[in-house]
Order: structure tokens, then C-alpha cells, then sequence
């Protein structure tokens, strides 16, 4: 039997939406000091409201709540509020099924390992998910002025979230948020993740670990991972932004620095140097691929409470 605290679980779990930002060797708009768009500590403010908003998830959860729009929108609200800009979008869509998983686990007595929340996490979205959830996702899509959800990127098409009537298009269509994420999967790995078990930040928590054990140094085993996953996975939203020419270009960029980071740790610092600068300089920022090693993260401290407590 496991002796669970809920308190730490929702640190566990919000964690690595804070921890990524932090690791100041990854390029990326977010991870610098110096006054930009985005700063370091705007990030940081933007993420604070997670932890008790996941919190009072896992709860509503343990008492049979479960309930997905309605947290995807406080939590981007909250933190729309307390930094001014959007910061969390792409981790808040991953973050919150897991929460829903975790209390429903706890519910039963059966929250044992990583592998339980993630499968449950995916097999409740697809069980429990409503139009009502969608159209609070769409909401919290259109405060924060994303627009990626258009008729032109899916198919079967889906109403645009800056329709007038897309609340009622969504009760039509009977679109609950597990068929609304199901169709964004081929645009969004964000969405993809949710659909299909969590399986590449699953991948890419072996080799963050395997990275670690071998390096001892958290900040250089994520630059690893985000290096490992822009060359495998590459970057939907560069896709969306920028089209396939870049896309490619960046995977390519991802492939190259992992060889010179496994084969020299101060030459890819210095390279990793300067690709943030042509980063912030060309307005670059494979944000995707930043929410997948936060979540990373946060299952790999989700993981080592398990670990202790189970």
C-alpha cells in the first residue's frame, strides 16, 4: 500500500513546468536573464498558479470530479494574470489529464508507478471528456489569442476558435476534447502525447535518465534530451509557423548538436551559446519541443515520489 501525499504529488507533477525554463544551457526564448519578450522570471510567474490548481484536480478527482476544460482554463487564466503573457499552454493541455489520472488512481488504491498514470491518463481522457470540456479549451485558446485550430489544418474539419459560434458547433459536431485532441495529433505533439499514452516523453525520460546516470549533471542531461527530441521528433509549432523547410532545418540543427554534445561537452556549450542567439535574433522558438521536456520532468519527479512512497 502506498503512502501518498496529495500536496506532494501536485508539486511533483507542476515541477517541471518551472525546472525547464531553469536549465539555462538549452537555447530557447524563455531560458535567459536578460529583459526580452518573454523574461526568465515572467516565465517563472506564469507557472506558480499550476501547483494548487493541480492540486485541487487530483482532489476533484479522488471524489469522482473529473473534469479537464474547466482546469486547462484556470490554470492559463491564472497564469495569463500573473505574467501577461502565455507561457503554459502546451504543458497546462498535458499536465491536467495527468492530475485527473492521479487522483482517480488514488480513488481506487492503485496508484503504483509512472506507467499507471500515464496509460490512465489517456484511457479516462478518451472515457470521461465532454463537448463542455472542448469548449473551455477553445476559450482558453482564444484569451490567449492561439489560433493553430482552423478548418484548413484537419480533417474532418473542426470549427475555427475564433468562430462566434464555435460553442455550438462543437455541441453539433459532439466534439468532446479526447476527438478535438485525437484530430490535432497530426499537428500538434502536445495533443499527440495526450491521445497516445504519453509515449514520446516516455522515450524520452529513458534517455534523460540513461543521459544523467552517465553525466551526473541535470542541467546538460536535458540539453541532451531537448537535442535527442528536436532531431527525432521535430517541432510542430515551427511546422505550423514556419512551414516544412524550416522544420526540417531545425531537425537537422537538433541532429548535429547532439553529436557535438556527446562528444564534447564544452564545445556544445559554446555551440549551444550561439544557437540561442540566432534564436532570439531570428525569432526562433521551438516551443513544442520545450513543453515536451517539461513534462518529462515532471513525470521524472512524479516518478521518484512513487518510487520512495511505493
Amino acid at each position: 500500500m502506498c503512502s501518498l501525499d496529495v500536496d506532494e504529488l501536485a508539486i511533483a507533477l507542476s515541477s517541471g513546468i518551472i525546472e525547464e525554463p531553469l536549465s539555462l544551457l538549452k537555447p530557447g526564448n524563455v531560458s535567459r536573464m536578460y529583459d526580452t519578450h518573454i523574461t526568465l522570471r515572467k516565465f517563472v510567474r506564469g507557472c506558480m498558479p499550476i501547483i494548487s490548481t493541480i492540486n485541487e484536480c487530483i482532489r476533484d478527482s479522488i471524489r469522482g470530479k473529473i473534469c479537464y476544460g474547466y482546469y486547462i482554463y484556470k490554470i492559463l487564466k491564472l497564469s495569463l494574470k500573473t505574467s501577461k503573457e502565455n507561457t503554459c499552454a502546451g504543458t497546462c493541455l498535458m499536465i491536467v489529464p495527468l492530475a485527473v489520472s492521479i487522483g482517480f488512481l488514488i480513488s481506487r488504491r492503485s496508484l503504483v508507478s509512472l506507467r499507471d498514470v500515464l496509460y490512465n491518463a489517456t484511457i479516462l481522457l478518451k472515457r470521461y471528456s465532454t463537448c463542455n470540456d472542448t469548449i473551455m479549451f477553445y476559450k482558453a485558446l482564444k484569451m490567449l489569442n492561439i489560433s493553430y485550430i482552423r478548418s484548413r489544418n484537419v480533417v474532418p474539419a473542426l470549427p475555427d476558435v475564433n468562430d462566434e459560434d464555435s460553442s455550438e458547433i462543437i455541441l453539433k459536431q459532439n466534439l468532446t476534447l479526447w476527438k478535438l485532441l485525437r484530430y490535432c495529433a497530426s499537428i500538434d505533439i502536445c495533443s499527440r502525447q495526450v491521445v497516445t499514452y504519453y509515449s514520446d516523453i516516455l522515450e524520452l525520460l529513458k534517455l534523460f535518465k540513461n543521459f544523467l546516470e552517465r553525466y551526473g549533471n541535470i542541467d546538460y542531461s536535458i540539453l541532451l534530451t531537448y537535442y535527442k527530441a528536436l532531431s527525432l521528433i521535430g517541432d510542430t509549432m515551427i511546422l505550423r509557423k514556419y512551414g516544412i523547410e524550416k522544420f526540417f532545418y531545425l531537425k537537422n540543427i537538433g541532429e548535429t548538436m547532439f553529436k557535438i554534445c556527446i562528444e564534447n561537452e564544452e564545445s556544445c556549450i559554446n555551440e549551444s551559446k550561439k544557437l540561442h542567439e540566432m534564436f532570439v535574433k531570428n525569432g526562433i522558438n521551438p516551443g513544442s519541443i520545450a513543453d515536451l521536456i517539461a513534462i518529462m520532468l515532471s513525470l521524472y519527479r512524479l516518478e521518484e515520489v512513487l518510487s520512495e512512497k511505493c
